[in-house]
């Protein structure tokens, strides 16, 4: 994901040459709009793409618990390791270009 956004254009270009059919402009507004929505959001920006706040994460459980009436409820660490996760550096986005 660093490479495409650090050369989106020359990611867009790779992209259409498997697909010939692929519109550029538009595939590449998709592809930074998508980043900077659905990827670069400021818990990605503060944590790393892939990591969990976690009190976010045991208020979502608490929610689902309560909701399913589950018997028990699982401990953050039962639903979410870090352990595979690399370090934040490597997980960290740069900006993206374009309009927040």
């Amino acid at each position: 994901m660093r490479e495409v956004l650090a050369a989106p254009d020359a990611a867009i270009a790779l992209l259409a040459r498997k697909e010939p059919l692929l519109n550029v402009p538009i595939e590449k507004q998709r592809l930074l709009y998508v980043t900077r929505t659905l990827i670069a959001t400021p818990d990605a920006k503060k944590l790393g793409v892939g990591d969990v706040d976690d009190a976010r994460m045991s208020a979502s459980i608490d929610a689902i618990a309560a909701a399913f009436e589950l018997p028990r409820k699982p401990a953050a660490a039962d639903v979410f390791s870090r352990s595979f996760l690399p370090p934040k550096e490597e997980r960290t986005i740069p900006d993206v270009p374009g309009n927040p």
